[in-house]
């Protein structure tokens, strides 16, 4: 349009970053592509910038701590356990409820020390959260067990 004077001049290729006002005095970033070839005055274009962001999981690892540590004759450190503890952000961005199960894995023996949602192990590595979410609902939980035996 005139206002933003898109199709006034052209694009030459190469990366093209599209941002939304988020309401909030900032801007959000909605995606990038690459454009394969000039794009000359008054050419039409269509940019793909992703998938839309209906729902957004974000782990964050807050602690990772070395615990009953073993040593040798020579006083290196042969086994030891982690204890660990996880934050989980989800957000439901759609207009509507959804359910998804999240799905997180553990290697080797552990042990769950706390969490506030309710898990099922599904084998010795996988544990699944069920978790239903109602529309433009945040959610934050942590998870925190303990890795043993860790060979140094």
């Amino acid at each position: 349009n005139k206002e933003n004077r898109l199709g006034s001049f052209i694009f030459e290729n190469g990366k093209v970053r599209i941002f939304q006002k988020d309401g909030h005095g900032s801007q959000i970033f909605l995606g990038e592509d690459n454009l394969k070839k000039r794009i000359y005055k008054n050419d039409k274009i269509k940019l793909y910038i992703g998938d839309s962001r209906d729902i957004v999981v974000t782990q964050k690892l807050m602690k990772s701590k070395r615990k009953n540590i073993r040593r040798n004759n020579h006083s290196r450190i042969i086994l030891y356990d982690i204890e660990e503890e996880l934050s989980v952000k989800i957000e439901n961005f759609k207009n509507e409820p959804c359910d998804l199960k999240l799905i997180e894995y553990i290697p080797g023996e552990w042990k769950m020390i706390k969490t506030t949602e309710p898990f099922e192990k599904e084998n010795n590595e996988k544990i699944v959260f069920t978790i239903s979410l109602d529309p433009k609902e945040k959610r934050e939980f942590k998870i925190r067990y303990i890795k043993k035996n860790i060979r140094n």
